[in-house]
């Protein structure tokens, strides 16, 4: 379970923008509120990013993906792999900011979180399903 110390500084966050692989504060003075829907306290903002920032993001997407499409689906797996037992680690964050974002029960987060899981590893089977044939 999270500390009030942590929940404190949960309600303090600012999300940033993840551009060219680094989170960036946002230009935007514009912000939406993430209010917890059990008791309606703000628990950080979302910046409304203009279309210079989008732009900026798209065209770095553009660009990562011409490497990203010629890596080999092994190499793939591995990040997914990575991915998932990151999310295994945290899964008690996760579930904490769930139920605080969506007014979800511990129960149906971590449900919620299992099946993006099996999503997870669905995707990591791919390099076997395909097996060359497509």
């Amino acid at each position: 379970m999270i500390s009030s110390q942590m929940r404190k500084a949960f309600s303090q966050v600012r999300i940033k923008n993840f551009i060219n692989g680094e989170f960036v504060e946002s230009s935007a003075t514009k912000t939406f509120r993430m209010l917890d829907p059990s008791n309606g306290e703000c628990t950080g903002e979302v910046p409304v990013s203009g279309p210079e920032e989008f732009n900026e993001a798209v065209a770095h997407a553009k660009e990562a993906f011409r490497t990203w499409k010629d890596t080999p689906i092994m190499v793939r797996q591995r990040y997914l792999f990575r991915l998932h037992g990151l999310i295994m680690d945290h899964e008690a964050e996760f579930v904490e900011h769930m139920t605080r974002e969506h007014g979800k029960t511990n129960a149906d987060a971590r449900g919620d979180l299992q099946r993006g899981l099996e999503v997870l590893e669905h995707a990591c089977s791919m390099s076997t399903i395909t097996m060359g044939e497509t």
